[in-house]
């Protein structure tokens, strides 16, 4: 399937796939895609507020603004808290988390 295809796709179907909503950003912006902007993506397309999913997860909305501009710490549980929220596989949510992390703390 195309981009194209993919893209109207999603548009007129939505997805609850993290990978597949992952692939899509990705081809898009042209590079990886964040912990942030994947939150932010899913957010947006569940039409939800950045109060709306911090009163899922359990925290702050300052929290989720930092998610999404990439300046929290995240970590697996608060990885795992988002995915539920939005109904959608952890697994892909907790990578990306971690992977980051990693990355920001240079192990």
């Amino acid at each position: 399937m195309n981009m194209e295809t993919k893209l109207q796709k999603f548009l007129s179907e939505g997805t609850k796939n993290s990978e597949e909503s992952l692939e899509l950003m990705e081809l898009l912006t042209g590079g990886k895609s964040t912990f942030g902007q994947m939150v932010n993506a899913h957010r947006k397309c569940d039409s939800m507020t950045q109060q709306a999913l911090a009163d899922k997860v359990g925290v702050a909305k300052s929290y989720i603004s930092q998610i999404e501009n990439g300046t929290a710490p995240k970590n697996a549980d608060i990885a795992k808290k988002i995915a539920q929220a939005f109904g959608v596989s952890e697994h892909l949510f907790i990578e990306l988390a971690l992977q980051e992390e990693v990355n920001q703390n240079g192990n």
